[in-house]
């Protein structure tokens, strides 16, 4: 003790990442929580399984159906893109948030509402990446629905992660497991924005033109195309900046 508080004095930096003391949770009711929360990861994962499946499968049947025609592989791959890179971020993301909130030696109790809004939060977000993957070019009934859906999970993520930024200091210890989560809600709040924009400017006022300048099928790929950009950067960005978060690190 007397070496670490030395330690402190002679760099202050060294202070501000000592995490603050908390009661341990005994370890049998630990391992009680995590084969409860492990429970509802595989409801979770069993959901994000059958969209991943459905996606390839709508992709598919979409290019076989259009005859292996160039425009359509580069629309549906583009579509692909972006719900794998989204799938996968949500999925790893889910996984070290409930980890961090719920399974750590320090976690305090949480109150029954607060579990209970976190699974109704996993459920609407993997029943919607279901919707999302219907929505592939030759599976849904408007050639923008994909737009539209992933519209709307950028809504619902935005509020789920509002929710999970207010809700954190009720489970977590003040100490710097909970800053780190809370950088990382921050950064994907902002980026949820910017890619709600960035996707409403595409689906509703680029696209049209591109439509009415290249017909249905290569405009479709080129708004496709970009789409794809947007995700690609944000995948990127948002892995880089919270690694921490996704992947424990010493």
């Amino acid at each position: 003790m007397v070496q670490e508080a030395q330690a402190q004095q002679a760099d202050p930096t060294v202070a501000a990442i000592v995490e603050i003391p908390c009661p341990e949770v005994p370890p049998e009711v630990l391992t009680e929580r995590i084969r409860t929360l492990d429970q509802i990861k595989r409801v979770y994962a069993v959901m994000m399984g059958a969209a991943a499946t459905l996606c390839a499968s709508n992709i598919a049947a979409a290019i076989r159906n259009a005859d292996y025609a160039g425009e359509v592989i580069v629309t549906t791959s583009a579509q692909g893109l972006c719900f794998a890179s989204l799938l996968v971020l949500f999925f790893v993301g889910t996984e070290r948030y409930l980890d961090k909130k719920y399974l750590r030696a320090a976690s305090k109790t949480p109150k029954w509402y607060t579990l209970m809004a976190d699974i109704i939060c996993l459920m609407v977000s993997g029943v919607w990446f279901v919707v999302l993957a219907q929505s592939v070019l030759g599976a849904a009934r408007d050639i923008l629905q994909f737009n539209y859906n992933l519209l709307v999970l950028y809504g619902l993520d935005f509020a789920v992660l509002l929710f999970q930024l207010v809700t954190t200091d009720s489970t977590m210890p003040e100490n710097a497991t909970s800053d780190e989560c809370k950088k990382a809600y921050r950064i994907w709040i902002v980026l949820n924005v910017i890619c709600f924009v960035l996707v409403s400017i595409l689906t509703f006022l680029v696209m049209p033109n591109l439509l009415t300048a290249y017909g249905e099928t290569l405009g479709l790929a080129l708004g496709a195309l970009i789409l794809a950009a947007i995700h690609i950067a944000r995948f990127l960005f948002d892995f880089s900046r919270t690694f921490r978060l996704y992947y424990p690190c010493l």
